[in-house]
């Protein structure tokens, strides 16, 4: 089976969950039989790239000269073109688009994976125009695409009610995954906390992974920080995402007591001895279509504190500490109760529940429906 695979996303982000999904397809997919042939951005900037490069020597790449910019290649009957013109092999059986590209008119089986219906939950919220065009790319690839692959049943039921047409297209569920061999590594946490300055100690810090802005709501810890004392023995140490100046996070706001430490990307080894030393992951989002966070946390043996949304309660199930994501009086109990209770039952429990995730079976279910719509 040969599979084309248009990954556009390596272009359009730096490090972030999709780029790191495909990442992963990319690494293991021939080793399921499956021929991979993939068009990568020939200038990106996308710290996950190189390692599906290094792993994947099976897969073919073709290398994208018409990525950039975005405002001219964008549009999705351009990039159907640019793809049949320049990259598409004839003897592709399977096209899957990375990020909600499609082809129209070819002779084969389209598929796109939708990882999250975010921006249809915040529609209410007034959208710039990008936004808007992004939300029309998206509908008119998945029309388009001949099935769906969706990262949660979260994520499919949210489609069926942001789409009610997709009802009628095949939709496979296929979770994500984690790697156990890289996350349950053990390491020096004072190694990293010299390389990266951060005057941090076992247990003595609390742990934020991706972005913060928007509905990511880290206002909330902002709130949290600034309504109620004690924090000032802990650290708060955010990897990935914005910057101090580029989201919501002002100096004033983080409060005297506070200790906020901002990392832009650290490698897998090194966030999972942040993982495995924190007292505990916080994640305040208000939306999410999964969390890899959350995996990651439960293989390092780290408790969670988690925002009561549907995708977090069923990666995390009774496995992480839930909080209502619109009140910091809620945020304050449960790390209270985080920092109080019994930390070996909820270690136990994130071990028992990260085991049934990874990407072996992950990939193991993309193929599967490969299989299923040639």
């Amino acid at each position: 089976m040969k599979v084309f695979v248009d990954g556009i996303v390596f272009g359009r982000q730096g490090f972030g969950g999709i780029s790191r999904v495909w990442a992963e397809y990319l690494t293991a997919l021939p080793t399921f039989g499956v021929e991979v042939e993939v068009v990568l951005p020939i200038v990106h900037r996308n710290q996950f790239l190189r390692r599906s490069l290094g792993a994947g020597r099976s897969t073919k790449i073709r290398r994208d000269w018409f990525s950039k910019p975005a405002r001219l290649f964008d549009f999705l009957a351009v990039r159907s073109a640019i793809l049949k013109a320049c990259y598409l092999p004839r003897d592709a059986e399977v096209f899957h688009s990375s990020y909600y590209t499609t082809v129209y008119g070819a002779n084969l089986t389209k598929l796109v994976t939708v990882y999250d219906m975010i921006p249809e939950h915040l529609s209410g919220v007034q959208q710039d125009l990008q936004s808007r065009r992004f939300l029309a790319r998206k509908y008119r690839a998945i029309q388009n695409a001949d099935a769906v692959v969706v990262i949660s049943e979260t994520v499919r039921e949210d489609l069926w009610r942001f789409m009610p047409s997709t009802r009628e297209k095949r939709t496979y569920v296929v979770p994500l995954g984690v790697s156990h061999k890289v996350f349950s590594a053990k390491g020096d946490l004072d190694a990293i906390a010299h390389r990266y300055s951060l005057p941090i100690t076992k247990e003595r810090y609390f742990l934020i992974v991706g972005r913060r802005g928007g509905y990511k709501n880290f206002k909330l810890v902002r709130q949290l920080v600034r309504t109620y004392p004690g924090y000032e023995e802990f650290a708060f140490v955010c990897v990935g995402g914005e910057q101090r100046g580029q989201t919501d996070i002002r100096e004033e706001d983080l409060s005297s007591r506070a200790r906020f430490y901002f990392i832009d990307y650290v490698e897998d080894g090194e966030l999972a001895i942040l993982y495995r030393n924190a007292r505990a992951l916080i994640n305040p989002s208000r939306f999410e279509g999964f969390s890899l966070p959350l995996l990651e946390a439960m293989t390092c043996e780290c408790p969670i504190v988690c925002s009561d949304i549907p995708a977090h309660r069923e990666i995390g199930g009774d496995a992480v500490m839930f909080f209502d994501p619109l009140s910091a009086a809620s945020l304050h109990a449960t790390l209270t109760d985080c920092l109080t209770g019994e930390r070996q039952v909820a270690l136990a429990r994130g071990r028992e529940r990260a085991s049934q995730f990874s990407w072996e079976v992950s990939v193991a279910e993309l193929v599967r429906v490969y299989r299923q719509q040639v």
